[in-house]
């Protein structure tokens, strides 16, 4: 299971090929963005994600929204 993040803390998402395989993650724990964009598309809603993964609901949303730009520039 991926470390808490505090609910405090200003989120980037980076990468680093030593941390998580190269993922995409949360910066300072190894909460990817794929496992968060996973369980959405499964069609949990994005309230229950942020319980299971100790995080809020925007910050859920930050992931998603960040997903779909990713995509759009391929």
């Amino acid at each position: 299971m991926a470390p808490r993040l505090r609910r405090y803390e200003k989120l980037r998402i980076v990468t680093n090929p030593q941390v998580c395989f190269g993922a995409y993650h949360f910066e300072g724990s190894r909460l990817t963005v794929n496992a968060i964009v996973s369980r959405f598309i499964a069609g949990e809603p994005a309230a229950e994600i942020a319980n299971d993964m100790d995080i809020t609901v925007p910050t859920v949303e930050a992931a998603l929204r960040w997903a779909i730009e990713y995509r759009r520039r391929g």
